[in-house]
């Protein structure tokens, strides 16, 4: 299910993207065709390139130029293809970004401007650095393919990049306008409190590849109906100090329930069992109050909206196990 919604939003967004590209430069340019061909080329199954989701959204930006966008069109082709090189590799470092992914840089600074207003900007310095050379991302991606193989293949299916950061501001993020893209902090790459360092990267990468999951699954099927004046209420979450939209609770309550599954699962394979299972008992109890905000707001979910909840609310009765985001 996984990869037929990611096929979905990528069909829409290649259609989309030639139009605009049309559009801005006109249909006698047939270098920029060839170049989005080159960038849209789908190859073995393998998720579109974060690249062409940011050029897409920019396209239908008014900010965009035409001269600047038109240059990174003509980049995007040789960032595609060679992402697709590596991409197509083995190993989890098939997973990493190049330094010539421009479009990551601009993520991170996306993100730290929609940091909460309290925090002092000067106090947000986080930053792309490359992976470390310690095999923690390795490590990580096996013990989501032993302990939960399913999870593994969804990660898989939608997971085109996964960037690490460093500085403070930003723990983790995805951001639709690239979407693939993972960005985990080192601060979730080390041990802590008896948790593994690889444990809990791979909750890093579980966390944000199901917000992938869930923004692919909402293109073709809304979780939150529109309210009478186009927009649902802002809500008090449990992962965020500043209100949040209800779809970003939704998404919270997704990755909160299958997070704590991993943990359960992890249990079964890690030694040290103590805290793992704290660690599942502590992300079901967050789980547990999104469950009772989105029932105070039924009235804005639709009908599949309604469904992921209680959904997630039967499995937190028993223990957390997978809960879909379609």
């Amino acid at each position: 299910m996984a990869t037929r919604q990611r096929e979905r939003l990528e069909a829409t967004v290649a259609t989309e993207l030639r139009a605009a590209a049309l559009h801005l430069f006109g249909t006698d340019d047939h270098e920029v065709t060839v170049a989005l061909d080159q960038a849209l080329h789908a190859d073995g199954g393998l998720p579109l390139y974060p690249g062409v989701y940011h050029l897409y959204h920019h396209l239908r930006g008014a900010e965009a130029h035409p001269r600047r966008s038109r240059e990174a069109a003509m980049r995007l082709a040789g960032q595609a293809t060679r992402y697709r090189e590596r991409r197509a590799g083995a190993g989890a470092r098939r997973f990493i970004g190049r330094p010539d992914d421009e479009y990551a840089a601009a993520c991170v600074r996306r993100a730290l401007a929609q940091a909460p207003a309290e925090l002092d900007p000067a106090t947000l310095t986080s930053r792309l650095v490359p992976w470390p050379e310690e095999p923690t991302l390795e490590r990580a991606m096996e013990l989501l393919a032993t302990a939960w193989p399913a999870a593994y293949a969804e990660i898989d299916a939608v997971l085109a990049q996964a960037w690490y950061l460093t500085g403070h501001g930003l723990v983790g993020f995805t951001d639709f306008v690239a979407h693939g893209a993972a960005f985990v902090s080192d601060s979730r790459a080390i041990s802590t409190t008896g948790v593994p360092a690889e444990v809990r990267l791979a909750e890093s990468l579980l966390h944000e590849a199901t917000h992938s999951l869930c923004n692919a699954a909402a293109v073709s099927e809304p979780l939150v109906a529109s309210g009478p004046e186009g927009r649902a209420p802002l809500v008090a979450t449990p992962l965020r100090a500043d209100d949040r939209p209800l779809a970003g609770l939704l998404q919270q309550l997704v990755v909160l329930v299958r997070c704590a599954s991993l943990y359960r699962r992890a249990g079964a394979v890690v030694p040290e069992q103590g805290p793992l299972h704290e660690r599942a008992d502590a992300l079901a109890d967050q789980a547990g109050q999104a469950v009772t905000t989105l029932r105070r707001y039924h009235a804005h979910l639709t009908e599949a909206g309604s469904a992921v909840v209680e959904t997630a609310a039967g499995q937190l009765a028993t223990r957390p196990s997978a809960v879909s985001p379609s």
